[in-house]
């Protein structure tokens, strides 16, 4: 867990101890009004947008070469080949997913689903 991550989550906790403690006092209808407050102001901190600058691009563009020189000549993408001209936007694809996933700006993490060619 990186250390965003980590005050991040100290946060929550500090702000739901203190709406749980606020909430004894409150009568009991507005007791999970109080909580939600919470979660609402968490939930809308992860929907600031994410920056990308000139270095990010560059690193990821740095990264696509990276991964097209070891890419193999021949691939397949859901049993599809690819052509050699397309390779370079799987290399850039795989990039992007990479950069993405390092910002934690990904719920879940996509894989490209490449073929393991079949020796005949």
């Amino acid at each position: 867990m990186s250390k965003y991550e980590n005050n991040q989550r100290e946060d929550v906790l500090r702000d739901l101890k203190e709406a749980l403690n606020d909430a004894e006092d409150l009568p009991r209808e507005y007791r999970a009004e109080r909580i939600m407050q919470v979660f609402d102001k968490h939930l809308l901190l992860n929907k600031i947008p994410l920056q990308i600058n000139h270095y990010d691009i560059t690193a990821m563009v740095s990264n696509a070469k990276g991964n097209m020189i070891n890419m193999p000549s021949y691939v397949e993408i859901s049993k599809k080949q690819v052509g050699l001209h397309e390779v370079r936007f799987v290399a850039i694809l795989q990039s992007l997913i990479g950069y993405l996933n390092r910002k934690d700006a990904l719920k879940r993490m996509p894989e490209i689903e490449f073929t393991k060619r079949r020796q005949k």
